[in-house]
């Protein structure tokens, strides 16, 4: 998982708490409950803005990891390709720290 070749970007130049380290590793993301309640405040033909009190939280195991980590959901992006990018904090302390 580490690698000493990667460079961490600069926290200032990201606008990030800390730096972070690029890296493309397969993970297994698992939502931490069953079920969210949401209020539905807004529809249309094409979607729905629901809001919800609290947090999104999730397991991720990352490959060559022998235990899930606690995540948090902070940020969601649509990107070209139909694509979606999701950023996540480490909940627990233990936990290397920041968004990704």
């Amino acid at each position: 998982m580490k690698d000493p070749d990667r460079k961490c970007v600069a926290a200032e130049a990201d606008r990030r708490e800390r730096g972070r380290v690029p890296t493309a590793e397969p993970a297994t993301l698992t939502p931490a409950c069953s079920d969210t309640a949401v209020t539905v405040e807004n529809t249309s033909e094409g979607g729905l803005f629901a809001v919800l009190e609290g947090t999104l939280e999730f397991e991720i195991t990352l490959e060559g990891d022998s235990e899930p980590r606690l995540v948090q959901l902070v940020r969601s992006q649509s990107l070209p390709g139909g694509k979606l990018g999701i950023g996540f904090k480490f909940v627990r302390p233990e936990d290397p720290g920041g968004a990704t």
